[in-house]
């Protein structure tokens, strides 16, 4: 939201509205998820987390919305829905990097992300 995390240094609302959005719940999703290098953080740590995020990570009114309806994140997590492993496989989402993404950081030396 402040720029510091975002490609080409983009901030506020030249960030587009779905990005905004789904760094929201990239992160939630992030955060509740086991990795090989992490345990999962429970509901309340990762809502504790998105909230002090707010303003400089995300959008101070999205997070807003997001704190209203945690309780429905919470559910919809804890019923897999938010986990791209109940999908069948023709629809889980694969992530993908545009070229240009990887032009960019060829020409700058440093990851995007």
């Amino acid at each position: 939201w402040d720029g510091s995390g975002y490609p080409f240094g983009l901030k506020g609302d030249d960030i587009s509205f779905e990005g905004r959005m789904m760094a929201i719940i990239d992160v939630y999703d992030a955060l509740r998820s086991k990795r090989v290098y992490k345990s999962p953080y429970t509901h309340e740590a990762s809502v504790k987390i998105i909230k002090e995020g707010s303003g400089t990570h995300f959008d101070p009114q999205i997070t807003s919305v997001f704190l209203l309806y945690e309780s429905e994140f919470e559910q919809m997590y804890a019923n897999g829905e938010l986990q791209n492993e109940h999908l069948p496989k023709s629809e889980q989402w694969v992530p993908t990097i545009p070229n240009q993404n990887l032009e960019y950081k060829a020409k700058r030396g440093r990851p995007l992300f």
